[in-house]
């Protein structure tokens, strides 16, 4: 997408915005890329190093990154739109990436987002982690200290994001949902949660509900 702009000197508005969001991005890849890999070597080799807070700890300031990213996130959105009404070259980008990645089920604001929705998982991660340490550990307080980094991330995509605040609420109910995956869906909004009452013969089942915009669970 960068090299379809051409030059700095040469770009409109909407270019310069779109490519200062993008800008960010590689840093962020490489982020989840190492802490990824990281937290699966450490499951693997688990009774040697009990402890993940270390992972995130160490990259405190390479979580700068994704809160420049979060920060910019609505305006290059934005400016994605415009530049593809406007620019023919972002248009064949788009519509390249569209029609290949996984066979045109995705497109390139849905994965932009997934991007964001990194952060809001790694803070249910580590607050699960977190419930089940002993208090008295030295890995509770780096915990502690690691969920702060990455609430810090995610209190910013909250507050500057315009879908903020449901795309939190979405990771939360996946997460919390054991075998639902990917609620995360292109207009996909949260409405309300509640619980029923399934009645069969004398029986009678509570089933607790989410209701969105476009499915019910």
């Amino acid at each position: 997408m960068l090299r379809v702009l051409g030059s700095e000197e040469e770009d409109e508005e909407e270019e310069l915005r779109l490519r200062h969001g993008l800008s960010q991005l590689l840093d962020v890849y490489l982020l989840h890329e190492e802490v990824l890999q990281e937290l699966e070597e450490r499951l693997k080799h688990w009774e040697e190093n009990q402890k993940i807070a270390d992972v995130f700890l160490s990259r405190e300031s390479q979580f700068q990154h994704h809160t420049a990213f979060i920060v910019a996130f609505d305006k290059t959105i934005s400016a994605l739109e415009d530049c593809n009404l406007k620019t023919p070259q972002v248009t064949a980008v788009i519509r390249d990436f569209e029609r290949n990645f996984q066979r045109g089920q995705s497109s390139v604001k849905h994965e932009l987002v997934k991007v964001v929705q990194r952060i809001f998982q790694y803070h249910m991660i580590l607050t699960d982690y977190l419930n089940n340490l002993c208090p008295d550990l030295e890995e509770y307080e780096d915990t502690q200290a690691a969920l702060l980094i990455v609430s810090e991330v995610a209190d910013r995509a909250i507050e500057s994001m315009r879908h903020g605040e449901n795309l939190q609420k979405l990771v939360q109910i996946e997460y919390s949902v054991r075998g639902q995956r990917s609620l995360l869906r292109p207009g996909r909004e949260f409405v309300k949660e509640g619980t029923l009452m399934k009645v069969s013969g004398k029986n009678r089942h509570p089933r607790h509900l989410f209701l969105f915009s476009n499915v019910k669970r």
